[in-house]
Parts: structure tokens; sequence; C-alpha cells
């Protein structure tokens, strides 16, 4: 199965392999006990196991648990979990192939967003209508991290999305840019391109295009 690359600038989110969970983890003020506030709808990890060839060994408690005892897709896990989890399939499944390992994540998250569940959500005609509402939709999927629409146009948008430090990784972040692009494509066969435009500390911007 081929993907779709997912343009986003390394200069802009900064270098690095896919590989780096210990990093992450490092970088973040308790661990994986860090930030309990902060959710994401399990789905998200459901799919992406549910579509690997094989799970990923030997991650600390409580990832392992999470690809042992997978849990229901509507239930919400904490983001620096998904998190880990993602770097953990990137490092371990795609050997560190950032490329391959977000060529994957685009397709996955193509497919999960037309499932019967989802797609009432997005299925509207032009991308400007849907990402008019984007932050009251992504509340349907996060909690904690915000998300706001600064700019837009009839085929640009700015979006930004405010978070505590270190909960996405580079990879992560990378692979959300992903999920917008999925996300406008949904509604209709418009060609859309994702590019993270600011990456600070707590604050991401994304500049979303498309014909």
């Amino acid at each position: 199965m081929s993907y779709a690359r997912v343009h986003v600038s390394d200069e802009d989110i900064g270098s690095g392999s896919a590989g780096s969970l210990s990093s992450y983890l490092a970088g973040l003020p308790q661990g994986l006990q860090s930030y309990p506030g902060h959710l994401i709808k399990a789905a998200f990890s459901r799919a992406l196991l549910d579509e690997i060839p094989e799970a990923p060994q030997n991650l600390p408690e409580p990832i392992a648990a999470l690809v042992d005892n997978r849990p229901m897709i509507s239930a919400w896990i904490p983001e620096v979990h998904h998190q880990a989890l993602l770097l953990g399939v990137a490092e371990q499944v795609f050997g560190g192939d950032d490329e391959a390992f977000l060529d994957a994540m685009l397709g996955m998250q193509r497919r999960l967003l037309k499932r019967k569940i989802y797609a009432p959500l997005l299925q509207i005609v032009d991308p400007a209508r849907l990402l008019k509402h984007a932050a009251r939709r992504w509340t349907n999927f996060h909690r904690g991290a915000t998300l706001q629409l600064n700019d837009l146009t009839k085929n640009e948008a700015r979006i930004s999305v405010e978070h505590p430090k270190g909960l996405f990784s580079p990879v992560g972040c990378r692979a959300l840019a992903g999920g917008f692009r999925a996300s406008i494509e949904a509604g209709d066969t418009h060609e859309a391109e994702v590019t993270v435009v600011e990456a600070g500390d707590e604050r991401t911007v994304f500049l979303g295009r498309w014909s």
C-alpha cells in the first residue's frame, strides 16, 4: 500500500529521528505521568496498532498495557501515552524512518476519518466551511490542548494549537499535520498540504492550503 507524503519542514519543527522515545520522556516534567488532563480519543492508537504488521515490544508501562489491552475507540487516554506509542512504533516498526512512518500515519488517518462513526463530523464539501468549525470538532478528539483558527480564506487556513511544553514530540507534531490534512481532504476530493510554520514550546502553528 502506498501513502502520500505529509509536507512539513524539519527546519520549522526541529530535526531528529522518529526513534526518540527516551528523549521525549526525558523532556517531560513527570515522564509518562505528565499532563494527565490532556487526553486524546483511543481510536487513533487503536487504528495505528490494527494496521501495523507487528506491535512494538518492550515498551514502558503503561504504554505496553495500551498495546496488550487495547481500549475501546471511544475511550479517552492520556495524550502523553499516545505520543509515546507513536514514537515506539516509529522506532521499532519503521526503523526510525520518519517519512515511512508519517506516510503510514496519513493513510491510517484518512481511513479512520471515513468510518461511519467519524465521517458525519467531516463531510462538508468545502474545506473552508469545515475549518470554520475546527475548534469545536477538535474537542471531539482532544481534551486539554486547544485549537484556534487564526486566518481563513477560500484556499488557505492558519491553525494554532496551544499545549504544555513537551507534550507533542517533533514527529508527533508532524503526524498532527497529517491529521489536519486528512480532515481537510475528508469532505471532498481536494488535494491539501499542511506545513508547520511555527513551533514553540507551548504553541504550534500550522498552515493548510488546498485546491
